[in-house]
């Protein structure tokens, strides 16, 4: 619903869990949650694959998605 009222320069993604099945991690990434509990590498990597999607749809290759501070992507 939201695709109908925004932009087409603007894309999102979204999901209902925490651990989304076809999320994947750079060696950067993996290493900045390398000492992280289970259940925060899943949200991290469930993060990791929304955006990846978003920028996807934008006509953008997979990249490393680094963390600025509190883990938010760059």
């Amino acid at each position: 619903m939201i695709e109908r009222i925004l932009p087409r320069s603007v894309a999102c993604a979204d999901t209902t869990c925490d651990e989304e099945p076809e999320a994947f991690l750079f060696p950067h990434e993996e290493a900045a949650v390398a000492r992280a509990v289970a259940k925060r590498r899943h949200e991290y990597a469930t993060g990791r694959h929304c955006v990846r999607l978003v920028l996807h749809e934008l006509g953008h290759p997979d990249a490393s998605l680094l963390s600025l501070e509190r883990g938010r992507p760059r």
